[in-house]
This record gives C-alpha cells, sequence and structure tokens, in this order.
C-alpha cells in the first residue's frame, strides 16, 4: 500500500511539475515570441502605407505632408515618422493627447493593448507653430532590446555614434535629417535636476543654459555649432542604472544646404560627464568631477561661450 501510495505521489508531482512548465513555457513564448511579433506587424502594416517624398513642407493647399495622409486615415494621432540607421527604428510617432498624455505607452499605434507601446510626441511638444525642442518618448523593455527605443541603447557605444551620427525624423509640416549633438543620462524622479522635457525658452540666454547643460551632461563630446533657433529634438526612454533612470538623446535639425555627411574623428568620450546626482550613490558609480574639471573640459572642447 506504501508503494502504490509513494506511486500515486509522484505521477502526481510530475503532473504538476509538468503543468507549471508548460505553463511557463506558454508564458514565456508569449512574451519573448507572440507579443513582439504582433507589435512589429502592426508597426510593418503602417510601413506599408507610408512612401517619403523629397517634399520639405506640405504643397499649397494642404495641411499635411502627402505620404502622411494615408496613415492620418488610419489614425489622425500619427503625426511624424522616426528612422534611426543602424537600428530596427523605422516607426511612426503619434501625438498624446492632454486628456491622456500616457496613452501610447499601453497602445500600439492602431489603438490596440500592447505592452511595448508606441513612439509618442509629450503633450508640450507642439508642431504648427513648432516647438524649439520635440520630445518622443518611447519603452525601453530589458528584455526586449529589440522593441521600440530599446534599439537607442546602441548609442551608449562610442563607435556606434561615429558611424550613425544622423537619422531622420519628419513631421506632417516638415521633413527633416537630425545630427546627434548629446548622449545623456538623467533622473525623471527630479525633473528640476536636468529639465531636458521643456519644449520652449524665454531668452537666447535661457535656451544656451540648456545646451550647455546638455553638453555637460553627455557621455561624449560632440563637435557641432547649435545656436539658438536651431531645432532640437529630444529622444526619451527608461534606463536601469537606477530608479527614474533615463537615456536621453539631444539631436539639432540640419540647416538647409547643411550636409548629413558628419566628421566624426574628433568625437570622444566626455572623461567628466555630469551624471544625475542619484547616479553617484551606486557603488559602481565614477567619481564625482569637480566644478572647475568640468568646467575646464568644457572650455577646451567647445570653447568660451
Amino acid at each position: 500500500m506504501k508503494n502504490k501510495t509513494k506511486k500515486r505521489l509522484l505521477r502526481a508531482l510530475i503532473v504538476v511539475f509538468a503543468a507549471i512548465f508548460l505553463f511557463s513555457g506558454g508564458m514565456l513564448v508569449k512574451e519573448w515570441i507572440i507579443e513582439p511579433r504582433q507589435s512589429d506587424a502592426v508597426v510593418n502594416q503602417y510601413r506599408e502605407r507610408y512612401s517619403p517624398t523629397s517634399d520639405v513642407v506640405p504643397p499649397a493647399g494642404e495641411s499635411v505632408l502627402p505620404e502622411f495622409q494615408p496613415l492620418q486615415q488610419e489614425n489622425d494621432r500619427i503625426v511624424g515618422w522616426l528612422t534611426v540607421p543602424g537600428t530596427n527604428l523605422d516607426h511612426p510617432v503619434a501625438a498624446a493627447s492632454a486628456d491622456d498624455p500616457n496613452y501610447y505607452l499601453t497602445h500600439a499605434i492602431n489603438g490596440e493593448t500592447s505592452k511595448y507601446g508606441s513612439l509618442f510626441l509629450s503633450t508640450d511638444s507642439v508642431l504648427d507653430p513648432q516647438s524649439q525642442v520635440l520630445v518622443v518618448h518611447g519603452h525601453n523593455m530589458e528584455y526586449a532590446e529589440h522593441m521600440m527605443f530599446g534599439q537607442l541603447n546602441a548609442f551608449k557605444s562610442l563607435d556606434f555614434l561615429k558611424e550613425h551620427p544622423t537619422f531622420t525624423f519628419d513631421t506632417i509640416k516638415h521633413k527633416g535629417t537630425w545630427k546627434i549633438i548629446a548622449v545623456c543620462h538623467a533622473n525623471a524622479e527630479n525633473m528640476a535636476e536636468f529639465p531636458y522635457t521643456v519644449t520652449n525658452y524665454a531668452s537666447d540666454a535661457d535656451w544656451k543654459a540648456f545646451l550647455r547643460q546638455v553638453r555637460e551632461r553627455s557621455l561624449y563630446r560632440i563637435r557641432d555649432d547649435a545656436a539658438p533657433g536651431d531645432p532640437l529634438l529630444v529622444l526619451s526612454t527608461c534606463n536601469y542604472l537606477f530608479y527614474g533612470d533615463r537615456l536621453v538623446i539631444v539631436a539639432r535639425r540640419l540647416r538647409a544646404g547643411e550636409s548629413a555627411e558628419v566628421d566624426t574623428s574628433a568625437y570622444e568620450d566626455n572623461r567628466v560627464t555630469r551624471w544625475p546626482e542619484r547616479y553617484y550613490s551606486l557603488s559602481y558609480a565614477a567619481p564625482r568631477p569637480s566644478e572647475s574639471d568640468i568646467a575646464e573640459d568644457y572650455a577646451r572642447y567647445y570653447g568660451a561661450d
């Protein structure tokens, strides 16, 4: 009797463990394979409808560029298209609604619920007249770096940046090639420390103060002559060095006639990066640079303000 009881118990345990294994395996397949493919399929549907033209402003009598008209018939919140060479980022960008600014964190571009969400402009980013700074948000999930803004992790490598210093971001109003001028970390739990989501500045002095912050906080020294009046674009996504960590890429739109062939030979690592304050509490944090070291190295690379 005892042996029979043991056998029954063993069979029951085997069945339970097999059920757990199959359930867990099914969840992993759903999480890592099925859901990412579903998200990609939605984006691919919009890629098939998007055919960029050479126009830089909407033709007379039209409110949007022709290539966006088929997309807006599907979803009138689509206001841009982002393409980053060297990554699979070739995605539509939606405009967030003031009534539900985080809608696209949990919804695909077609409105279906999705943990991967969509790329979207902040509610303060206005296209007509265009804000001085446009801010685009997107998810970065550690287990799915190939999805959405997880691809921006590639810019943590200086070599990758040198190979891909520009990208395109077209809006319904204006086409544009953008040059990356900084790759930073920020703390979303303390935006006053580095308010990178501000979209308009009251004066040229305020704009220049923001640019200096961007340069001091950049992981790299990047040659550029950005000046007030140059449209800026910020790409923001989660990062995981500390709670609230954000990877922030700042780019300047190329001016009319400016070449997209960028000389990156002088790009270098920033030896005195100004990190978010929370970063310095980490056991593996780099030493905090002194204010004089930051100022001296800034002047060495960028010259006097």
